[in-house]
């Protein structure tokens, strides 16, 4: 489960992307660098005085973000049940939607950026709402009812259904792929240090889903589709012992 400051660093994430606010935008107000504001969104903890500091901007006072993010920290789950996993990996549309919903696009959102017919566009809304990842309020407007980070069923349809395109996505890497980046290394951890490692990627994955939105929000020329994985897993090297012949060297 999410910790208390997460929970409320995403509530004022969220209650920033109502008010039409980004990074860039709040780091003007405070008189920091948009890099500071950057890093107290991936920090695992901040002090109070920065929290009221992001909390008068909205017009809100501490205790009040404290209620909001206890509020969905209690009431909104953070995995799938299988109906809503098999509903989603039956269709790449609805993963579509529900992805970006979970970044907070909104249906104008979708309807601006890839173009959708509005009647396609409601019918699928309408379709995770029956499943009841969320509801669709008057206006086309989008409540979500989960987790923005989901765990997924292991060997579940959506884990299932991930691997599938991973693994046509990722048929032959190229390091040296241009207009990509690639960062590889192995090397060897403690349990405790691949869990911290996950916590880090975490955060990584919500700064460039941040820079995603800004993008978004100021239609920044040149967008394209990028895929982002990072990924640490158990790797077999084995001892040298065990190396085949090469070079003149015994195994």
């Amino acid at each position: 489960m999410k910790s208390q400051h997460a929970v409320m660093m995403e509530m004022l994430r969220d209650l920033f992307r109502q008010h039409g606010l980004r990074f860039a935008d709040i780091a003007e107000k405070l008189g920091v660098t948009e890099r500071t504001v950057t890093r107290w969104f991936s920090a695992d903890s901040i002090e109070t005085a920065i929290l009221q500091r992001l909390c008068e901007l909205l017009g809100i006072d501490f205790f009040t973000l404290c209620e909001l993010a206890a509020k969905r920290r209690d009431n909104r789950p953070n995995h799938h049940t299988l109906k809503q996993e098999q509903a989603l990996a039956a269709s790449p549309l609805l993963t579509y939607l529900f992805v970006q919903i979970c970044k907070g696009w909104t249906a104008q959102d979708f309807k601006d950026d890839i173009g959708i017919p509005e009647p396609v566009l409601v019918d699928h809304l309408l379709q995770l709402d029956k499943v009841g990842l969320i509801d669709l309020l008057p206006g086309n407007e989008i409540r979500l009812n989960t987790a923005r980070d989901m765990r997924l069923i292991p060997n579940g349809p959506y884990a299932r259904n991930l691997n599938r395109w991973l693994a046509g996505t990722f048929k032959d890497p190229n390091v040296d792929e241009p207009n990509a980046a690639w960062v590889c290394d192995f090397m060897k951890l403690t349990p405790g240090s691949r869990e911290r490692i996950e916590r880090k990627f975490r955060a990584l994955m919500q700064e460039a889903n941040d820079l995603s939105d800004d993008d978004r929000r100021t239609s920044a020329a040149g967008r394209e589709w990028y895929g982002l994985v990072l990924v640490v897993r158990p790797e077999n090297i084995r001892p040298f012992s065990e190396w085949p012949a090469r070079d003149g060297v015994p195994a």
